[in-house]
């Protein structure tokens, strides 16, 4: 299968559990599935880092468990954007719910780049449209 990503970076100390060739292949799936291509970096951050990031663009002042910010959005069209991921909080998130930890981060960026391409949750409705294709997705990977 070709993937849709156009180009792929990964900037931070991404968890040694996660290959590459798995992060492009959920990125490229999650583009495919709404049928897009774009440019999307993954970042992985600290608790820190997380929480000033959440603070500064959502007002929130406390860390969270993944961040997207699309430069470059259309209906149709190329996307371009981030997925900012806290691995710790992931993995607390998952000690607390019992998801495999691997599962969860394919599952935030998933997530993530479903955000760049315009979905949202917080709406019922918009919940309801974005949260099974995630899942969907998923079960894919």
């Amino acid at each position: 299968m070709k993937l849709r990503t156009k180009e792929l970076s990964i900037v931070g100390k991404k968890p040694s559990l996660l290959t590459r060739a798995e992060i492009e292949r959920a990125t490229g799936l999650a583009l495919a599935a709404v049928k897009r291509v774009g440019e999307i970096n993954v970042a992985f951050v600290d608790l820190k880092r997380m929480a000033e990031l959440n603070r500064n663009y959502r007002k929130k002042d406390k860390p969270t468990d993944v961040l997207s910010f699309a430069y470059q959005a259309s209906k149709r069209g190329p996307v371009q954007g981030d997925v900012v991921i806290c691995a710790a909080y992931a993995k607390r998130d998952c000690q607390e719910s019992g998801t495999p930890y691997k599962e969860q981060l394919l599952r935030l960026i998933v997530h993530g780049v479903m955000h760049i391409c315009g979905y949202d949750h917080i709406k019922a409705a918009d919940a309801k449209r974005m949260l099974p294709l995630q899942e969907k997705i998923l079960g894919r990977l």
